[in-house]
């Protein structure tokens, strides 16, 4: 069962119609909307500890370090420096840890959600996978044949039941009878032989 979650900005509107409610920008440069949110609204945080340096994060941006060199880089100036303990107290279960990048692009939140993962087994003793999660937000075509076929339109219940979401089935972009019958295998093999 994840605990935290990972997301990017551009979709917290879709994260609060689906039930979130504790949002934390990780970033360095926070959107205005949300920073606007700050100290006004309890769903809305900022850790600024956890953030990578703006130089060597503007090297990385202009292609001049590899994600190799950022990933060591984020390693020894900024989750090396953490306290676990410590930084957990500033978050909640349900927390969504946020940024810039697409769910499929290299970035900080996902080195992040691994130091947490690797923390957790130090200090808890457990090894658990889904502690922390990215957010998957199926598209309208995903919506389309839940409805075709299961009546669920409602967006909460969509996505509980698409929680954990494979990337490929987020991409689908026609309604294509293989399309939907490789949907349909993965989301509901029990009732998948139906639509053969």
């Amino acid at each position: 069962m994840s605990i935290y979650y990972t997301s990017s900005f551009d979709k917290v509107k879709d994260l609060i119609e689906m039930g979130y409610e504790d949002f934390i920008s990780i970033a360095g440069n926070t959107p205005d909307w949300f920073s606007e949110k700050i100290g006004k609204d309890s769903r809305f945080k900022k850790l600024s500890c956890i953030a990578p340096k703006y130089s060597w994060w503007k090297d990385w941006k202009d292609g001049k370090l590899t994600n190799e060199d950022y990933e060591k880089l984020y390693k020894e100036t900024v989750l090396d420096k953490l306290d676990y303990k410590k930084l957990k107290t500033s978050f909640s279960c349900g927390s969504v840890f946020l940024c810039y990048e697409d769910s499929n692009e290299f970035c900080h939140r996902h080195l992040f959600a691994k130091w947490i993962k690797e923390e957790h087994k130090k200090f808890c003793g457990s090894d658990d996978e889904n502690l922390v999660r990215e957010i998957e937000i199926p598209n309208e075509f995903v919506y389309m044949i839940i409805d075709e076929y299961y009546g669920e339109t409602d967006v909460i219940s969509v996505h509980k039941t698409m929680a954990g979401a494979k990337k490929e089935f987020e991409e689908l972009k026609t309604t294509s009878i293989s399309d939907i019958k490789k949907f349909l295998k993965w989301f509901d093999p029990d009732t998948y032989h139906t639509f053969e």
